[in-house]
């Protein structure tokens, strides 16, 4: 994690400099004039030592919960903007929810980082980032916090961008990979495209830039306030799901959602080994025995519908992180893929089987988990793969099961 912050930094920053460690590094990096430099470890000497060096605008940041395993980066110094820089994480096991319920506490008492380490950007001007938001968004003086995703091959550093008062303006992504930055640019367009439909834009954040920056591509979204999305799906969904598949949705013969399953499942299978192998062709020759010839209702698809990826704003349920998107999967995929994320994350409804009506939804429901594995490959889960083989493996004795029964 320690090489992970240096590449965050950098990113940010807009700087290709090492951390500076000592006075010597200072002077050393001073002397090649550049214009941005950041330290993992400052000391309290450090920020005043680059005043007098030129770096004028000094960012500090606490690392929560240490610099070695930072998830979240709190701007150190107003009160208001470090409260706020806390809702970019919205909990939802209870242990996570009563921690930050306690910093919060401590925030409101006083507490700014104290005994905590620090992180600190030091500068001769604006940063790059920071001259993006002014022409955005018309503030001058932003504030930041920052996040930084679980999965390392498709990583992203999330920015959460306020005014000084700590009201949120926005969220940019900056992908720290390659398979992150193709993320990004497809939750762009997915989102601009979604905006063109009036009764959607009530549901989802507005993309206020997306393009080429700083050498990667960013996007920069406007916030969703409100509340913890629920790990239930109630009636707050089906609309949202009304209003998602009122943008476009269609009868597709099963055949060929078989076939766009089948050759995303060949390119993966040979990094997954014969076990794999022998279960996706069992689901894929099955599937095309009940599925063939029937068609299946496809439309727009999340990608990634979980609670947190959802708040609640005046009875109103709001879905963001669009980056895994598709405009022609089955409707069904979205919520089984919340069921199965909330039977993996919270131990809530373990047996999936009241996901499935009859044996075609079942086999629909094998080719959504396999069509996830190959999504969680690419994103090295492979906690989340090894669950979905114990899911399918079930499904595939419920099939045999109900085979003999009708052969009986």
């Amino acid at each position: 994690m320690e090489a992970l912050l240096p590449q965050a930094l950098r990113l940010f920053a807009g700087s290709a400099s090492n951390p500076v460690e000592n006075k010597r590094d200072v002077f050393g990096l001073v002397s090649q004039g550049l214009p941005t430099l950041f330290s993992l470890s400052p000391s309290r000497r450090l920020p005043q030592l680059l005043r007098q060096q030129g770096y004028t605008r000094v960012l500090s940041f606490v690392p929560i919960p240490s610099r070695t395993l930072p998830r979240w980066m709190l701007p150190v110094g107003d009160p208001s903007s470090m409260l706020s820089g806390t809702c970019m994480y919205q909990p939802h096991k209870w242990a996570a929810r009563a921690i930050k319920k306690a910093l919060i506490g401590m925030m409101k008492m006083g507490w700014s980082g104290e005994c905590c380490s620090k992180i600190l950007i030091a500068t001769t001007g604006k940063l790059a980032l920071e001259r993006l938001v002014t022409a955005v968004t018309g503030e001058t003086e932003p504030v930041f916090a920052m996040s930084l995703g679980r999965q390392p091959a498709v990583r992203k550093l999330t920015v959460q961008v306020m005014r000084p008062s700590g009201a949120i303006l926005g969220y940019i992504k900056l992908p720290l990979s390659v398979a992150a930055t193709e993320r990004v640019r497809n939750e762009a367009r997915f989102v601009e495209q979604l905006w063109t439909f009036p009764k959607l834009r009530a549901h989802i954040p507005q993309v206020l830039y997306s393009g080429d920056w700083n050498g990667t591509y960013v996007i920069f979204q406007s916030p969703l306030d409100g509340e913890r999305g629920p790990a239930i799906l109630n009636g707050l969904h089906e609309d949202f799901f009304r209003a998602l598949h009122n943008v476009h949705s269609s009868e597709i013969p099963g055949q060929t959602v078989i076939n766009t399953v089948a050759a995303a499942w060949e390119t993966a299978v040979c990094q997954l080994g014969r076990e794999w192998d022998q279960m996706g062709k069992e689901v894929l020759h099955r599937a095309t025995q009940r599925l063939q010839r029937k068609t299946m209702r496809c439309g727009v698809m999340h990608g990634d519908f979980t609670p947190w990826n959802t708040r609640v704003r005046d009875g109103r349920l709001l879905s963001f992180d669009w980056e895994s998107a598709d405009w022609e999967l089955p409707i069904s995929w979205d919520s089984f893929h919340f069921h199965v994320l909330v039977a993996y994350c919270f131990g809530k409804n373990k047996d999936l089987q009241f996901l499935w009506r009859d044996s075609s939804e079942r086999i629909s429901f094998m080719l959504f988990l396999l069509s996830s594995v190959c999504r969680f490959l690419k994103e090295e889960n492979h906690e989340a793969i090894g669950r979905h083989m114990e899911v399918i493996g079930k499904c595939l004795r419920m099939e045999d099961d109900g085979d003999r029964t009708s052969a009986a």
